[in-house]
């Protein structure tokens, strides 16, 4: 049975919390439509005071709780989700403040930066150097994110949700994007940093991530990803073909409430075929070697054809594949 993550808040059976993303580019005109018509609720102000109780709550749902009532960021590490917190009480404090008080009683150290406080295993110190500002191009300066996710999630599913919701081409191989982020809320904040609340709720150090960056997509890979050069195969008459935009979505899109949900899993390439066809607008078929290999839900906007079919090729963690156009129609295979 496919486990959807689904966006809509009060379903909490499939997955601990919601996810909901959006961003907007503070000179455009019109803010970014929000990937669900339901929005997890928040307080207009990110200081406002409340008092309250908690007896015997795992720790994910405390700060799931307490990011609802703020609109400051906050960032929990995978993996203490679960961790039962005997008592904690609010008295009249806002919700970034108990989050602080929260992470001291459960003994976990505390990032805070300008835009989210980050709350971690000590063991874990190494995840507070992450920064990615030297390698994310300036044309993403502009963008900002809004993001709220439960433990759990992929990696994969978080930037597909962002890409839809931006109009960017975000996208990881499958080592990165099979890692599990950690409960989070994130409010108004650049691409950039919530890359890095993504990296390092999922427990991603610098230095086990390779981001490939361009005006067109971000992609992110695991060190041990080794990459084919060239994906195409064939000769060059083809380009035309393959220099055409298109634009590939593998989220669920429901048509009657209009919500957006991404698969908690890969799809088999052999089963997302006919969809992958219908999307880039050409035959797509592959091997039967290759039918098997797992392809995971991604947004891929206004692109060129052969850059779609690079993302989803490089998505395998072998160079071991290529694709190739011949009568009309695109084969991916084994390379020579």
């Amino acid at each position: 049975m496919d486990k959807l993550t689904t966006l809509k808040f009060g379903t909490l059976l499939m997955l601990p919390l919601a996810i909901v993303a959006c961003a907007t580019t503070p000179d455009s005109d019109e803010s970014t439509p929000p990937a669900s018509t339901e929005s997890i609720p928040a307080s207009s102000e990110s200081n406002v005071a409340f008092s309250g109780d908690y007896l015997r709550q795992p720790l994910g749902i405390i700060v799931r709780d307490l990011a609802q009532r703020s609109n400051s960021g906050m960032v929990l590490m995978n993996g203490l989700e679960a961790v039962i917190v005997p008592e904690f009480s609010v008295d009249d404090e806002n919700a970034s403040q108990a989050f602080r008080r929260l992470s001291d009683q459960t003994n976990l150290a505390m990032q805070s930066t300008t835009h989210y406080d980050f709350a971690y295993d000590r063991t874990y110190e190494a995840l507070t150097t992450l920064s990615l500002d030297d390698v994310i191009p300036a044309e993403y300066a502009n963008v900002r994110v809004d993001l709220a996710i439960g433990s759990d999630t992929p990696v994969f599913s978080a930037l597909a949700l962002i890409g839809h919701s931006t109009g960017l081409t975000l996208v990881a191989d499958n080592a990165i994007g099979a890692a599990a982020c950690g409960e989070m809320r994130l409010t108004n904040i650049p691409l950039t940093q919530a890359l890095e609340a993504l990296l390092q709720s999922a427990r991603i150090p610098r230095a086990n991530v390779r981001v490939l960056a361009s005006d067109d997509y971000i992609f992110l890979a695991s060190p041990a990803h080794r990459m084919r050069r060239e994906l195409l195969a064939g000769a060059d008459d083809t380009r035309p073909i393959l220099d055409e935009s298109v634009s590939l979505s593998l989220l669920v899109y429901t048509g009657a409430d209009g919500q957006v949900s991404s698969q908690l899993g890969a799809s088999p390439l052999g089963t997302i075929l006919p969809e992958l066809s219908l999307q880039l607008g050409i035959p797509i078929e592959a091997t039967d070697e290759l039918r098997s290999l797992p392809v995971n839900p991604v947004v891929i906007n206004n692109v060129p054809r052969s850059m779609a079919l690079n993302l989803i090729v490089r998505q395998w963690m072998i160079p071991a594949f290529q694709y190739e156009v011949r009568e009309g129609k695109v084969l991916l295979r084994r390379a020579d």
